[in-house]
């Protein structure tokens, strides 16, 4: 598939945890600990889809940069529907569940695994 492809549906599964995490922190209001912790996580979310973003339009201003890369989107279509699905739910989760949701997502392979095969396939 083409990187700038790879890099929209990245930037989707930034935005979408950057979403559940400030949400998060309004339902969490009460605890100024937890609303600290996921406002700087959602703020650091917001920083790689601005990462990304920016390298995405590089390419598209420069098509010769473009290049086709290895990368199943599976897991990460997957992590974007499970951040929009808790997002949406009826019952805001508790603190417990959040914050446990909250770092599986992070230590998910769709997280990390995107970086590692970007770089891997072009170090560049």
């Amino acid at each position: 598939m083409q990187i700038e492809v790879a890099l929209r549906r990245l930037g989707d599964l930034e935005l979408a945890l950057a979403d559940l995490y400030e949400w998060y922190s309004d339902v969490f209001a009460s605890d100024p600990e937890a609303v600290y912790v996921f406002i700087k996580m959602a703020r650091e979310e917001r920083a790689h889809y601005r990462l990304i973003d920016f390298h995405r339009r590089l390419l598209v201003r420069d098509p010769r940069l473009s290049v086709e890369i290895d990368l199943e989107l599976g897991e990460i279509l997957a992590l974007v529907a499970r951040a929009k699905a808790l997002r949406s739910a009826k019952a805001p989760p508790t603190l417990a569940e959040a914050m446990r949701e909250a770092m599986a997502m992070e230590a998910s392979v769709a997280d990390s695994l995107y970086r590692n095969t970007l770089f891997e396939q072009h170090p560049e």
